[in-house]
């Protein structure tokens, strides 16, 4: 396998190097994008992507797949590249930018694609990994990026596009920062599933919520569940991720509902309470947006408003100045 590899490895570095070093003053979007994909390409286990506005990397691991999209790359403004190079096989260079990218961090299960983590973030550079054995490119690298520079103020095809940052929030306390951190640890404090119970043909079964991930960009929350079906009998199992995007600036008001069955042969029968995100103008969806505690089916979910969560997201909604449902109170 290695004397089959090697030689392809060393025609490629070859090909890259030499053609980076004809391309400051000729080379087209198309044949740059191409080069610099090549070229991340040879840190071995990651796959890249380069558009005008747009580069993303993902790695394949066992059980998901890490993808870094960078988005809203404004190559007129590229500033430089960086050069890391104390790991001991590979180099990690960092392209450095005047203005603000867009950077979203994901995991997708390999067996369902589903999102299992997201994130989102600011920042003025990305960065790939190439292997030392492939020799240096931070001068190709510079040469390759110079072009696209120019080619972004000169080429009338070239896409560009404008990126415009998360809104700040208002300042007053709790901070936003705080407020991301106290509903992050709930979540993650949350070992069980919030669940509903009932018999399926005389066995004992639930259909339960977990929250798997709450992050934030300025206004935006972005929330990751399982729907985790069990019958506690047969052993039967299933999950479902459901994955929303929330701009809390938006929102009008936080709505709170309950969801379950009402099985009279379960004993202490529960209902999942969740809530639902309603923009202005709009009516209630009654859809499941952010389940977040249970309760007995003889409760009103409305009693959760008392809540430290429930008061925790709708004061994260006026940090963002979110409009307020008019009242003649």
């Amino acid at each position: 396998m290695k004397k089959i590899v090697l030689p392809i490895l060393i025609s490629l570095v070859v090909y890259t190097t030499t053609f980076a070093q004809s391309m400051n003053s000729s080379a087209d979007k198309e044949v740059v994008l191409r080069w610099l994909t090549q070229t991340a390409n040879l840190g071995g286990d990651t796959k890249s992507e380069f558009t005008e506005t747009s580069a993303k990397f993902s790695k394949d691991w066992t059980y998901f797949t890490a993808i870094n999209e960078y988005n809203y790359i404004d190559w007129s403004g590229f500033d430089s590249v960086s050069v890391y190079t104390k790991s001991e096989k590979d180099n990690l260079y960092t392209l450095h930018f005047q203005k603000p990218i867009l950077e979203k961090i994901i995991h997708k299960d390999n067996t369902t694609l589903a999102v299992t983590e997201y994130e989102e973030d600011d920042g003025k550079s990305f960065s790939f990994w190439i292997a030392k054995s492939a020799g240096s490119y931070k001068e190709s690298l510079l040469i390759a990026a110079n072009r696209l520079k120019q080619l972004s103020k000169t080429d009338p095809s070239f896409k560009t596009a404008t990126y415009a940052p998360p809104k700040k929030p208002l300042a007053i306390t709790p901070s936003a920062p705080d407020t991301y951190a106290f509903i992050r640890s709930y979540f993650r404090n949350q070992s069980e599933a919030f669940k509903t119970f009932y018999y399926e043909n005389g066995y004992l079964a639930s259909k339960g919520f977990k929250v798997i991930y709450t992050t934030f960009h300025g206004s935006h929350l972005f929330i990751g569940y399982e729907e985790i079906y069990e019958n506690y009998m047969t052993k039967a199992t299933s999950k479902k991720i459901v994955n929303k995007a929330i701009d809390l600036s938006n929102i009008e008001k936080i709505e709170l509902g309950s969801w379950g069955y009402n099985d009279k042969e379960v004993s202490q029968p529960t209902w999942v309470v969740y809530m639902t995100f309603i923009k202005k103008g709009e009516s209630s969806s009654k859809s499941i947006d952010l389940p977040f505690d249970s309760i007995s089916i003889n409760s009103s979910p409305e009693t959760l408003k008392s809540s430290q969560i429930f008061k925790a997201l709708n004061h994260l909604r006026k940090l963002y100045g979110a409009p307020e449902p008019i009242s003649f109170d």
